[in-house]
């Protein structure tokens, strides 16, 4: 089993690296964290391209009244 870095695997997939790591974040991409470093098996990359699988994508929940308040009052203070 060969072990590669999120920057290795985004080149094998052409995806970029920050893509890669939030696949793992996710759980979409089996992988092992080493300190703030991702380690993705070949096996593990294997099974995900097999599957098809793509990231959904995000949707942002609006904001409450409450955090749009906090966001003002971090923009005044900045």
């Amino acid at each position: 089993m060969k072990w590669m870095t999120t920057a290795e695997v985004a080149e094998t997939i052409r995806m970029s690296e920050n893509y890669v790591s939030r696949l793992c974040d996710s759980g979409q991409l089996r992988a092992k964290k080493l300190g703030n470093q991702w380690r993705i098996s070949d096996e593990a990359l294997a099974e995900f391209m097999a599957g098809g699988k793509a990231a959904p994508a995000r949707v942002r929940e609006p904001l409450t009244k409450k955090q749009r308040i906090a966001v003002e009052q971090r923009r005044r203070s900045a």
